[in-house]
C-alpha cells in the first residue's frame, strides 16, 4: 500500500507515463505516506524484549485458562452423569408407583367435585342470606312502627316469605 502510495504521489522515474491523480488523490496519498512512515523504521530493541515478555505472559495465561476450561468440562460432564444418574432412578422408582398415582389422582378428582359442590352450596347460602338481611332492613321501620307484631308473627307481610320452601 506504501508503495502505490508513492507511485500515486511521486513517479518512480521522470521517464515513466504521468500518473492521472487529482489533488485529493495526491494529498490522501500524502496522508498515507505520513501514517505509514513510522513502519518503515526498525523497532526498538527493548520494544521488542517488552513485546516478547508480554506474549510469554499471555500465552502462559491462555494455556492456564484452557487448562481450567477443560477441567470444569470434566467437572459438569461428572456432575450432568450424576444427575442423569438421579434421573433415571426416579423414573424407574415413579414407575413402579403408577398405582399409587392413579390413586391420588382419583381422590384429587372426588375432592374437586366435593368442593365444587360446596361452593354452589356456599353460593346459595349467601343468597339467601342477602334475601333475608334485604327483607330485614325492609321489616324494621314496620317494627317501630307497629310494635305489636313482635307479639304474632303469623300477621307480618314478609313473614311466608321467611320461610323455607
Amino acid at each position: 500500500m506504501r508503495a502505490r502510495a508513492l507511485h500515486v504521489s511521486d513517479p518512480p522515474n521522470p521517464n515513466s507515463s504521468p500518473v492521472d491523480s487529482t489533488p485529493t488523490e495526491k494529498e490522501l496519498a500524502g496522508m498515507v505516506l505520513r501514517l505509514t512512515a513510522h513502519l518503515v523504521t526498525y523497532p526498538d530493541p527493548a520494544q521488542l524484549t517488552a513485546q516478547a515478555e508480554t506474549i510469554a505472559t499471555l500465552t502462559a495465561q491462555r494455556t492456564f485458562l484452557v487448562q481450567q476450561r477443560d477441567e470444569e468440562h470434566e467437572r459438569w460432564c461428572a456432575e450432568r452423569d450424576s444427575w442423569d444418574r438421579v434421573a433415571e432412578a426416579l423414573l424407574s422408582k415413579g414407575r413402579s408407583t403408577g398405582q399409587k398415582d392413579y390413586e391420588a389422582e382419583r381422590k384429587l378428582g372426588r375432592l374437586q367435585d366435593d368442593n365444587s359442590m360446596l361452593r354452589h352450596k356456599l353460593t346459595d347460602a349467601l343468597d339467601r342470606v342477602h334475601a333475608l338481611e334485604a327483607e330485614l332492613s325492609r321489616l324494621r321501620p314496620l317494627l317501630l312502627v307497629q310494635p305489636e307484631l313482635l307479639n304474632d308473627p303469623a300477621q307480618s307481610p314478609g313473614f311466608f316469605q321467611l320461610l323455607p320452601m
